[in-house]
């Protein structure tokens, strides 16, 4: 992007999000790492469900169980003889891990196409310009899988 100060004072230029947030620094690795962190929670999703459904059929076996046993007590017969079972008090777990995962899980589509954007375009973020001078600011294009390269920015100008 080239720019032409046509004034006499030196002016400070920002690049940022249109919405005027600054722009953080993306690189590769935090993109691999967030990818990395979004199987990890489908992983950890999978697994909390599959632990649900055991809970659910335990249920349902005990469940049955109790009720043959009475059905069995009215016919009098002698209820068949089962062990003890200490039964562990239901409480909701609270896995750490949930709130963890649970904010990279709730990045929007457009919040990963920026980080990816981030990842790929190397540019700076602030730079001056001299009176009566042009400056560029060179964005560097790396590369690392198909996604939209397209991101709109403002400039913000300083005196």
């Amino acid at each position: 992007m080239k720019l032409n100060n046509t004034g006499a004072l030196a002016t400070k230029i920002y690049v940022k999000t249109n919405d005027g947030r600054t722009i953080p620094f993306f690189n590769m690795d935090d993109l691999r790492k967030r990818e990395d962190l979004q199987l990890q929670w489908k992983e950890h999703v999978i697994q909390k469900n599959r632990k649900k459904v055991e809970k659910e059929k335990a249920a349902e076996e005990k469940a049955r169980l109790a009720a043959e046993a009475a059905a069995n007590a009215e016919e009098g017969a002698e209820p068949p003889k089962e062990e003890p079972v200490e039964e562990p008090v239901e409480e909701e777990e609270v896995d750490p891990a949930d709130d963890f995962y649970a904010r990279i899980a709730s990045l929007s589509q457009e919040e990963i196409e920026f980080e990816e954007f981030l990842a790929q375009v190397q540019f700076k973020r602030t730079t001056e310009i001299n009176g009566y001078s042009d400056a560029k600011i060179e964005m560097t294009f790396i590369p690392y899988k198909l996604t939209r390269a397209y991101q709109d920015f403002t400039l913000f100008f300083e005196n």
